[in-house]
């Protein structure tokens, strides 16, 4: 199960103080508070964010209850959801009655932002199988296993095709993969090395070295 961190509760912070005027706290699954536009609010217990993981649902805090809950001011509290499961809580500081309103606003936009987070990671995990699928092929120190071919399979990567390798040698790799990344073709395979970057270039794609030739010079501009 995946909840908001740290950084995502700051990056939540930011995005909504920058739209709502009021502040807002960001809360983990177990009631402290990760995100806040008031900084010494920071992990700190929050009780309503406690009351909102308990029930499954918003909690509001009157100015008379926050005087009696520890960590809390008064405010609306919600919960933050994916997949059907609470993974933080949001909270909106202020008279219930004056940002109510906001609320679902506020829940809505850290919905979004986390889904954006998980879908980022799950690009990035892909391209790190991906790469791994390329790393195996080159080294073929022992029979590939079916492993192997079940990773092939799920990203549609024909094992069959002629390609040629092409080898980039570069300090900065990170730099040098965006420029491959904006050269390759549907068919073509590539990973970081510890000195550079390998692609693997669909030859029918096209005249491999005619392409070589572009890629040298888009690279050496980095």
């Amino acid at each position: 199960m995946r909840y908001v961190t740290k950084e995502l509760a700051q990056k939540i912070v930011g995005r909504t103080m920058e739209i709502i005027d009021c502040n807002i706290n960001v809360m983990n699954e177990k009631g402290v508070i990760i995100g806040s536009g008031d900084k010494k609010r920071m992990d700190q217990i929050h009780e309503g964010a406690l009351m909102v993981l308990k029930s499954g649902s918003s909690y509001e805090i009157t100015q008379q209850q926050a005087d009696s809950l520890r960590g809390a001011k008064p405010g609306v509290n919600l919960p933050i959801f994916f997949n059907g499961e609470i993974v933080g809580v949001v909270g909106l500081t202020g008279l219930p009655d004056q940002i109510r309103n906001y609320g679902k606003l506020v829940r809505m936009a850290a919905e979004m932002i986390f889904q954006e987070m998980i879908l980022i990671e799950e690009i990035q995990w892909d391209e790190r199988l991906k790469e791994e699928v390329v790393h195996q092929l080159l080294q073929q120190e022992e029979p590939l296993d079916s492993l192997f071919f079940e990773r092939a399979n799920r990203f549609n990567i024909n094992l069959y095709l002629p390609r040629m390798a092409l080898i980039i040698k570069a300090e900065n790799r990170h730099e040098v993969m965006k420029v491959v990344k904006k050269y390759i073709a549907n068919n073509d395979l590539y990973a970081m090395l510890p000195d550079g970057v390998v692609l693997l270039k669909s030859i029918e794609a096209g005249s491999a070295s005619s392409y070589a030739e572009q890629l040298e010079k888009a690279a050496s501009c980095v």
